[in-house]
């Protein structure tokens, strides 16, 4: 997905492809911490820890993943996308699960501790890979029933993006 936007804005499709292999290489070290690896059916690690050790663990994947680039010595072009996938947006499954169980407890969340380390997409390429990690996250969890509720989605991911200050890029 993302390597046909970027030929179609006139990006590095080449670029993009590559990177968006390698982007997610941190999940590794925690397969089964990470939806696509689990089972159907079958229980969801996360809903029996923490909300902010879930969310630790999820965002661990980026750290992690930049250990392994520069172990097997990729170009620093691809631990950008490693990086800034997720920009510095937050874990909001995480976060609003810790929400829920503050509220009951009259205490307070750090925002901050369910949030990505970034930086932000600094290119074109990295930023459509973020919106393209986007969109297939939320049609795992949202599974649209028809072409509208899909463009909804997509829109909605673009829409986060953006509110969130996600936009760094160069012309």
């Amino acid at each position: 997905m993302a390597e046909q936007a970027a030929e179609h804005i006139g990006a590095d499709a080449l670029l993009t492809r590559v990177g968006a292999l390698f982007h997610d290489v941190g999940k590794a070290n925690n397969p089964n911490f990470f939806i696509e690896n689990q089972a159907p059916g079958s229980l969801n690690t996360h809903d029996d820890i923490a909300p902010k050790k879930s969310a630790a663990i999820i965002i661990r994947h980026v750290t992690d993943g930049v250990q392994l680039a520069r172990k097997f010595r990729l170009p620093k072009r691809i631990e950008d996308f490693i990086l800034e996938h997720h920009g510095q947006l937050i874990t909001r499954y995480q976060y609003n699960k810790a929400l829920e169980l503050a509220s009951k407890k009259n205490s307070e969340v750090n925002i901050n501790e369910f949030r990505y380390p970034g930086p932000n997409p600094r290119s074109r390429e990295t930023a459509l890979l973020m919106l393209a990690d986007g969109v297939e996250a939320r049609t795992r969890a949202q599974r649209p029933h028809n072409e509208e509720d899909l463009r909804t989605m997509i829109r909605g991911v673009i829409e986060l993006a953006q509110k969130s200050g996600q936009w760094t890029i160069p012309n």
